[in-house]
């Protein structure tokens, strides 16, 4: 039987450009080769061969389909970096209003510490004016005490020289009253004399008036008694 000839690299080539790995390919090859040299093909094994080939070429066509859904994964895959690129920009965008911002921020900060300095100035002063206005209050106490005192000297004496003038008025009042009483007194009783006297004859010349009357209707009722008869 004749050797078959079997090309390695022309194999391997072919089977790099079906889409198969270059290492895959290599070792089938070698395979065949070692096959090839060391026994003669027969039915069988061309059948072999030819249901390898089938298999490779099946495995070329899943490869195929494999490298096609990669491709697919990488389109996709560029559309994701073209979506986080887009993000990417925009976050930059953000760090740069950010960074404005923190910039604004340390500027405020530096304008509050100034106030903070010259609200620190201000309550030095004020410290310093609440010490003043609590020595002028300990003056103004020690002077209000010291004219209280004088105030109530000048008041005691007042209300004695007070108390006794008025004791003098009241005594003075008093005798008044007294002499003005008497006198009054005196007077009513003359005045009660007087409408006694009065009241008495009075009531004396009224009985008789009253006595007149009663005879005089009397003889009236006597005189029409006599008529009637």
């Amino acid at each position: 039987m004749t050797m078959l000839a079997f090309d390695t690299h022309k194999f391997i080539k072919d089977l790099s450009g079906a889409g198969m790995n270059v290492e895959q390919a290599e070792v089938l090859a070698n395979h065949y080769a070692t096959l090839l040299t060391d026994r003669i093909a027969t039915k069988e094994d061309v059948t072999l061969l030819r249901k390898d080939g089938d298999h490779i070429k099946s495995d070329v066509e899943h490869t195929k389909d494999d490298i096609v859904h990669l491709k697919n994964d990488v389109e996709h895959i560029k559309g994701d970096i073209v979506h986080l690129k887009s993000d990417v920009e925009h976050i930059k965008g953000d760090i740069v209003h950010l960074k404005n911002d923190v910039e604004h921020m340390k500027g405020d900060i530096v304008q509050l510490k100034g106030d903070v300095e010259h609200m620190k100035g201000d309550i030095v002063h004020i410290k310093s004016d609440i010490v003043h206005i609590k020595s002028d209050i300990v003056h103004l106490r020690n002077d209000i005490d010291v004219k209280m005192v004088n105030l109530e000297e000048r008041l005691d004496g007042k209300m004695t020289s007070l108390e006794e003038r008025l004791d003098g008025k009241m005594t003075s009042l008093e005798e008044r009253l007294d002499g003005k009483m008497t006198s009054l007194e005196e007077r009513l009783d003359s005045k009660m004399s007087s409408l006694e006297g009065k009241i008495e004859a009075s009531s004396k010349d009224l009985w008789i008036k009253m006595l007149a009357s009663q005879v005089g209707i009397a003889g009236l009722l006597i005189a029409v008694i006599n008529y009637s008869g």
